[in-house]
């Protein structure tokens, strides 16, 4: 314990004896402005290490996560787009199909109502008549949903466009929007003649 409180003494002791030499230095005009020059060089690098720090994280940390943003909005928006024109493509491939199938059944029943009216009266005529009108009608339902599908499809991609311009005025940039939707529209709304195309057969 001696040792120790000795110990304690002799640093003390030092500590006041630097404490001293310091007052003592600074008690001129010529020690006071050498500390002040000593701690303004240090205010000075600590503010260039403070500037540089600042200009760090302000600067390019930040554009380049306003440039990481502005990116995945760009792919969100192309992705959504994909999606949504797949979608149109498979319900524009399935509505052909069905229609090519109640084409040939068309076909199938009309050749069988002209036989009706060869080989029996006009009862059975009638009855195959009807058979026809309302496959007719089950074509026009089904070219219905067909039309109201793709409007559907329609202004979802314009919702997309809506919102690649917003994220477009994030970052200043424009990037046209190229939608795959007039020609796949043209192509399932066009079946809507077959119901002309049917009464005429």
């Amino acid at each position: 314990m001696e040792v120790q409180n000795q110990g304690l003494r002799e640093e003390n002791a030092l500590s006041f004896t630097k404490m001293y030499q310091k007052l003592e230095s600074t008690s001129t005009s010529d020690g006071l402005q050498k500390e002040f020059m000593m701690l303004k060089e240090e205010s000075d690098n600590r503010m260039l290490i403070l500037e540089n720090l600042m200009r760090e994280i302000g600067g390019d940390k930040v554009k380049g996560m306003i440039n990481d943003i502005s990116s995945l909005q760009h792919d969100t928006v192309a992705l959504w787009k994909e999606n949504a024109r797949m979608v149109l493509e498979m319900e524009h491939r399935a509505h052909h199909d069905e229609v090519q199938e109640i084409r040939k059944q068309l076909r199938e029943v009309k050749r069988e109502v002209e036989v009706v009216r060869i080989n029996s009266g006009e009862e059975a005529e009638q009855e195959r008549r009807k058979e026809i009108s309302d496959l007719k009608d089950s074509l026009c339902n089904l070219l219905s949903e067909a039309e109201l599908s793709s409007r559907l499809v329609k202004s979802s991609l314009e919702r997309a466009d809506e919102l690649k311009m917003k994220s477009a005025d994030t970052d200043r940039v424009s990037v046209p929007f190229s939608s795959p939707l007039p020609s796949l529209l043209h192509h399932l709304l066009s079946s809507s003649q077959l119901s002309c195309d049917i009464a005429g057969d």
